[in-house]
C-alpha cells in the first residue's frame, strides 16, 4: 500500500522522476511516444499543483485518461531495462517506478480503474 500523496507531493515526485528517467535516456522518450512527451507532462504536473493550490477542491479534477496514458508512459520507462548489469541503476529505476505509481494512484484510485496493476499487491 502506498502512502497517500498530496497534489502538490505528486507534481513534485512526477517531475524529479521525469528529470531523473530523461537524464538517463539518450532519446528523449516524448521522441518515443508523443504521450510522454514534454507538453503533456508538465500540462499532467501543472493540473496536480492547480488542485494543491485549492483550485480544483480536494480532488485532482481535469485529469482525463491522456492523463493517465502520460503518466503510464512514465511507469514503463522507469520499469525499463537497463541494457548493463547496474544494480544501482535498476534500484533507482525501481524507486521512481514506486513514486510513479504512487502518482497514478493520487489522480486514477483503485476504484475508479479499468484494470489493475499486478505490481501494486
Amino acid at each position: 500500500m502506498h502512502q497517500q500523496l498530496t497534489p502538490h507531493d505528486g507534481a513534485a515526485v512526477l517531475r524529479r522522476a521525469v528529470a531523473a528517467l530523461s537524464s538517463r535516456m539518450p532519446v528523449e522518450p516524448g521522441a518515443l511516444a508523443g504521450e510522454a512527451s514534454v507538453a503533456r507532462t508538465a500540462a499532467l504536473a501543472e493540473k496536480l499543483e492547480r488542485a494543491a493550490s485549492g483550485e480544483g477542491g480536494e480532488r485532482v479534477r481535469g485529469i482525463d485518461a491522456e492523463d493517465v496514458v502520460t503518466l503510464d508512459v512514465w511507469i514503463r520507462v522507469a520499469d525499463s531495462f537497463t541494457l548493463h548489469d547496474d544494480a544501482p541503476e535498476a534500484a533507482a529505476r525501481a524507486e521512481w517506478g514506486r513514486q510513479l505509481r504512487a502518482v497514478r494512484e493520487l489522480i486514477a484510485p483503485p476504484a475508479e480503474r479499468l484494470t489493475n496493476d499486478p505490481r501494486d499487491a
